[in-house]
This record gives structure tokens, sequence and C-alpha cells, in this order.
């Protein structure tokens, strides 16, 4: 049998002719994010390249959309601003909640020596250690509230930067970013999920408008120092009713509530050293990003105007060598008659 020559399918490069630009389209034209094609019929992913529509800059609206915004622009009024101040705040009030607890820590186990006479003591009477964890303990809960004070502070604006740093997919709304912290409880585990959520998506490699940070796994000291704060915070309550009101009679209940105390208290001091460390890694991936993606300004109406005439300027250069092209004919490759597209049928 014998057969033609012919093409099972239509050769691609068929497409490879220059289309003249379209210098005159109405202002909020959405363009393309990759292959800067006008989107004139309202569709949800680009004709050429396939590219999804939803993020697409607006001709003569949206100008240098790729960067981290300093002022309002076309994501809203949200700005960035540096947390380095807020985080020296916050890490300076994370030091003294870690002092404090480690003093409580040492002070229950230096109790429960006094309570031993088999283990070595320091010549302070048990009176006065009790004294001091007791007193201890309340300035420990004011450290506690000021933490959370501060660090729903220092949350509000490391979250809000997610932003303008043009970071997509924030699994938490803002208003639940500033309360976070101050719900009893409930911010045991919301906190946790924002610092998290800041870690990755504060990554200096991460792209513009990109949602891949939210595959990635959380940190791991975030986890240990979780662990650490919740374990503190059981056990603390936990050893003060474990301890009885009259020692006398009760060496045995008491010393158990002095070593499950000081267990609570150097937990404590674990999830507030890690904490701290977070804050600053943060701190230091959102800078890093900045200086990665560079600064968008919105610009002044002058620039606005400056930057359409320079977009129109390469429109019609574009234009202008489409014409060129359409002079001079357009460029043909027939392919082998090995290629497997190719053959007789």
């Amino acid at each position: 049998m014998g057969g033609k020559l012919k093409p099972r399918f239509r050769s691609t490069l068929d497409d490879l002719a220059w289309e003249a630009a379209k210098p005159d389209l109405p202002v909020g034209t959405p363009m393309c994010p990759r292959c800067g094609e006008p989107d004139l019929d309202g569709v949800e992913f680009c004709s050429l390249c396939g590219m999804g529509m939803a993020q697409a800059p607006r001709f003569g609206v949206d100008v240098r959309v790729d960067g981290v915004w300093l002022t309002p622009g076309p994501h809203g009024i949200l700005t960035y601003r540096s947390v380095r101040q807020r985080s020296r705040v916050f890490r300076s009030v994370l030091m003294l909640a870690l002092v404090v607890a480690s003093a409580c820590g040492f002070m229950h186990l230096a109790y429960y020596a006094g309570l031993d006479t088999l283990l070595p003591s320091l010549p302070v009477s048990n009176e006065t250690w009790a004294d001091w964890i007791a007193r201890l303990g309340v300035e420990m809960a004011g450290i506690c509230v000021l933490a959370c004070l501060v660090g729903a502070w220092w949350n509000s604006r490391a979250y809000r930067n997610l932003i303008p740093m043009q970071v997509r997919g924030l699994r938490l709304p803002l208003w639940a970013a500033r309360i976070g912290w101050l719900v009893p409880l409930a911010n045991v585990w919301i906190s946790k999920l924002l610092i998290d959520d800041l870690w990755r998506a504060s990554n200096p490699s991460l792209g513009y408008r990109s949602k891949a940070w939210r595959k990635q796994p959380p940190c791991l000291m975030s986890n240990v120092g979780w662990v650490g704060l919740v374990g503190g915070l059981l056990l603390v309550p936990l050893s003060y009713a474990a301890t009885p009101e009259v020692v006398v009679g009760h060496e045995g209940q008491q010393r158990v509530g002095l070593l499950i105390g000081a267990a609570g208290f150097f937990m404590l001091v674990l999830g507030f050293g890690v904490l701290a460390a977070l804050v600053d890694q943060i701190t230091d991936r959102q800078e890093a990003r900045v200086d990665r993606l560079g600064t968008s300004p919105h610009p002044s109406p002058l620039d606005h105007q400056a930057a359409l005439d320079e977009q129109a300027e390469v429109m019609a250069a574009a234009a202008a060598a489409a014409e060129v092209a359409a002079k001079s004919g357009r460029l043909e490759q027939r392919p082998a008659s090995g290629d497997p597209l190719w053959g007789s049928y």
C-alpha cells in the first residue's frame, strides 16, 4: 500500500506569526502576569500561555506590581514596616520571663534540698524559700500576661507585613492575628499557628503571590518550644495544687509538688528561649525577603504618567517590529521526514 506524505497533526510552527500590538487598550484591562497578553474577553486563564488571571495587573492602573509595597497600592492600604524595633521589645520581655522562670525553678530545687536530709542545702530557712516562691509566682503570672500583650503587638505588625510582601494563602484573617494572643486558653494554640505561618510565609525564596509556603512543614524548633510552653503551663498550676497547706507531716507531698514545679518552670525556660529565637528568625527572614524582592512604592501621578508613556513606546516599537516581520515574510520550517509526527499511512 502506498500513501501520500502528510502531517498527522497541524504543525505548531504555523502559529509563529507576529501579531500587531494594541496600543489603544482601555485603562483597567487585565494583563497576563506571564506573557503580557491583554485579557479583552474576561477569561479565567490566559489564552496564550494558560496563566491564571486572578491576580493579573490592570493596564494603566497597576504599575510595578512586583515588589514589597511601602505605601498603599493595588493590594490595599496595608504597607510594609520593619518589625525590628518591636522584636527587640518582645525579646526583652521574653528574656525577663526566662530569668524569672529560671529563678523559680532553682528555688523549687533549693526548697526540695532543704526538706531532704541527704542532700546539701543552703543556709536559708524553708519558710524563706516558700515566701520567695510565692512572690515570684505572682510576678511570673504578671510577666506572662505582659508577654501576651507585647506578643499581640508584635504579631499584628509582622502578620500585616505579609500582604504588602505579596504573600497569598494566609490561613487566619488580620483580626485573628491581632487578638489571637489575648484570648485565654485559645492563645496557646492560635499563637502557635501564627508563629508557624509567619516563619514559613517570610521565606526569602518564596515567589510573588505564591501559596507554596503552605506546603512547607513548620519549623522543628517551633514544635519543641510549643511543647515546652504547654508542658510548663500544665505543670506549674499542678505543682501549686499538689502543695499541702501544712508542711509538717506532709514532707513527701511537699517534695513531689516542688519537683513538679521545678520541671514546669524549666520547661517554660525552654519555651521562652525558643520563642525569642523564632522572633529573631522571623524578623531576619522578612528583611531578607524585602532585600531580595525589592520595593515597589506606589508611583506619584508624574511617575504614573511616565510609566504609561514608556509602556506606549514599548507597544509602538512592538507594532513596528510586527509590521517589518509581516513584510519580510513568515519563518517556516518543515520537520524532517523521520519525525514521528510525519510519515505515510
